[in-house]
């Protein structure tokens, strides 16, 4: 497998290219050639899809669009409790934004892991939100190389959580 890597980040190139290799290296095989996106943002999100759809993605068969968090994300180092949207989206769905924030807080506060079947995590590093939300993009990336359409969020979630989990424990982050 092949990448092509578009860094429009804060990040170092070395630095970008080192994430998207560790998220490549912890991740199922994927057969064609990828175009990577690095841009800076508010908080980490991503997108993944047909490469065809997008100008910058060339030839490549697929392409991963990932958002770097702002310089406040790693504040003295302080761990960011993070979620996917999926779970705010279905409690909000009665609620307002910030209740629905409001109740994640006090669920990660009683000393929750989930919400619901969804994981609930912790980076401390803008590199590691950019680890986890490359992996979850790059599981969406295996179900369309396979013909499988869009991969469950669930799954990639999981995933995710699984590489960012070897990301903390190894040199790279030391």
């Amino acid at each position: 497998m092949s990448y092509r890597l578009l860094n429009q980040s804060r990040l170092s190139d070395d630095t970008a290219a080192e994430l998207v290799e560790f998220a490549l290296a912890h991740s199922p095989t994927i057969k064609k050639t990828i175009a990577i996106k690095l841009l800076d943002g508010e908080f980490p999100s991503g997108h993944a899809g047909p490469g065809s759809i997008r100008k910058w993605a060339g030839r490549a068969a697929h392409f991963v669009t990932t958002s770097v968090p702002g310089d406040d994300w790693d504040i003295l180092g302080a761990a960011r409790v993070c979620w996917h949207a999926t779970p705010l989206r279905q409690y909000a769905a009665g609620h307002s934004v910030a209740d629905a924030y409001q109740w994640i807080e006090t669920t990660v506060a009683e000393g929750a892991t989930h919400i619901g079947r969804w994981p609930i995590y912790r980076t401390h590093t803008v590199e590691e939100a950019v680890v986890h939300t490359l992996a979850h993009e790059l599981m969406h990336v295996l179900a369309f190389d396979r013909g499988r359409g869009k991969q469950s969020e669930l799954l990639c979630e999981e995933h995710a959580l699984r590489v960012l989990t070897v990301y903390q424990g190894s040199a790279v982050t030391a």
